[in-house]
């Protein structure tokens, strides 16, 4: 009975650590996280209305890039892929649906400022966490 011949010696697949192959994999990384984010971003600006879709879209668009670029600097892990959560998204929603019902005047802008601040210091403290070493209590975690 023959060998079996890899995809990559019969010439089907690029080598792995050729140019092409990261170029594939970052373009579907890109994009998996941009459609992600317009989902993400639609979904947090809803409670406000439809004339502010578009601003929670172009906003999560832009976190999408800078953290995916801050994320793959920082990172020490070779693989590395950054997008919006779907639970954090629908927190971030929460927070912005109880705002606009607990205080109706306060402009929608303020609301989104506000979005941002709170978004800004969950990012602070996920990086104190992180110099502080918190993350090895996970081992605890049954």
């Amino acid at each position: 009975m023959p060998a079996p011949i890899s995809a990559t010696a019969a010439g089907l697949r690029p080598p792995p650590n050729s140019w092409l192959s990261d170029l594939a994999g970052a373009l579907n990384a890109a994009t998996t996280s941009f459609t992600v984010a317009v989902c993400a971003g639609a979904l947090v600006f809803a409670p406000l209305g439809p004339e502010y879709l578009p601003h929670g879209v172009v906003a999560s668009l832009f976190a999408t890039v800078l953290g995916g670029t801050i994320a793959s600097l920082m990172s020490t892990s070779p693989t590395m892929l950054s997008c919006p959560r779907a639970a954090s998204s629908i927190v971030l929603a929460g927070f912005v649906a109880a705002t606009h019902r607990a205080v109706p005047d306060l402009p929608a802008t303020t609301i989104i400022a506000l979005t941002g601040l709170t978004a800004c210091t969950a990012g602070a403290l996920q990086m104190l966490g992180a110099a502080l070493g918190i993350g090895r209590l996970v081992r605890f975690v049954p």
